[in-house]
């Protein structure tokens, strides 16, 4: 069974995190899980955008820009280190799982 925060099909953005410092998406056993985002799964964006972690989340089938977007920020993590920290990234027609882009983006993809 999945415990956390529940976000379907909305037209968006299922999470946008903009110039925004300290953001927690996700924990052990209480994840976030995102599904049929008309957007984005999660969209990181923002030069003042720092220390963002995604973790113990699921998110697919957003729309067609992504599951996940990291478009500008600092000490981006998605996953970690541990196990419980992994994601559950899926995508479908689009094709993009995680697209990360920005001169002076600073992200982590591991564990998932």
């Amino acid at each position: 069974m999945r415990y956390g925060l529940f976000i379907m099909n909305c037209a968006g953005d299922g999470v946008r995190v903009t110039n925004s410092q300290n953001i927690c998406i996700g924990q052990y056993g209480c994840g976030v899980n995102i599904a049929g985002s008309g957007k984005h799964g999660i969209y990181i964006l923002g030069d003042e955008t720092k220390h963002v972690h995604v973790e113990s989340s699921m998110i697919m089938d957003s729309g067609d820009r992504g599951n996940i977007e990291i478009a500008a920020g600092d000490d981006i993590w998605i996953g970690g280190s541990n196990a419980n920290q992994r994601n559950n990234i899926e995508f479908q027609s689009n094709g993009v799982g995680v697209l990360v882009h920005g001169q002076n983006t600073n992200a982590y993809i591991i564990n998932n």
